[in-house]
């Protein structure tokens, strides 16, 4: 072996297991970063021999994953069921569009978002209020636990008629907000710098 052949093998050596190093650092990073993704709106089962007196009921799921467009240090959040009425959705630009709750008997919590609907097209959606329609988890989530919504009648108000639309909101606390409180709760917080929102695929009832 001549001596360029020698240095040669030499800079290969060092160049594999740099090369190396360089993908698990990039596993690493992929595995610090997560992201609360909502699930999908599924039906809850009538007791068996149970009257269906109030119409049908529904929950959802949202999970903590591994994500390559998710966030560092970011596990904890949580989820909602949010609604609108098919043919009277409302257009929308911002969220603050959308919170008037003058037909809806709201609880402490209730909220509305601007979101992209099922025709692609923003428009709003209204969560009720927090602990009828809510899981949340400031605390920290399990990554790829499958965490449950509450099971509630998919009529708002009950005596609705017609189809209602459903989907899962998730929201996921980035770093505290200008107050101090967690991303999600705290009113002054810019979305995508305190907080991250996704919206699942909707389903009708």
């Amino acid at each position: 072996m001549t001596q360029q052949e020698s240095r040669s093998s030499a800079t290969d050596a060092l160049v594999l297991p740099t090369a190396r190093l360089h993908v698990l650092a990039a596993l690493l990073m992929l595995m610090s970063c997560t992201k609360v993704e909502p699930g999908p709106i599924t039906a809850v089962p009538n007791p068996v021999g149970g009257a269906l007196i109030s119409g049908p009921k529904i929950s959802g799921t949202f999970t903590l994953n591994y994500s390559v467009a998710g966030y560092q240090n970011a596990g904890s959040g949580g989820g909602c069921l949010v609604f609108q009425h098919p043919g009277e959705e409302k257009k929308c630009e911002v969220s603050s569009d959308c919170q008037d709750f003058a037909f809806l008997p709201v609880e402490d919590g209730a909220s509305g978002y601007c979101a992209d609907g099922q025709q692609m097209a923003k428009s709003c959606w209204y969560k009720p209020g927090d602990l009828s329609y809510c899981a949340k988890y400031p605390n920290g989530l399990n990554v790829g636990e499958t965490m449950h919504l509450p099971s509630i009648l998919a009529r708002i108000p009950p005596s609705q008629s017609g189809t209602i639309s459903w989907r899962v909101t998730t929201c996921q606390n980035l770093k505290p907000g200008p107050s101090g409180k967690p991303g999600c709760r705290d009113p002054l917080s810019e979305a995508d710098v305190h907080y991250h929102i996704e919206y699942g695929t909707p389903s009708s009832f």
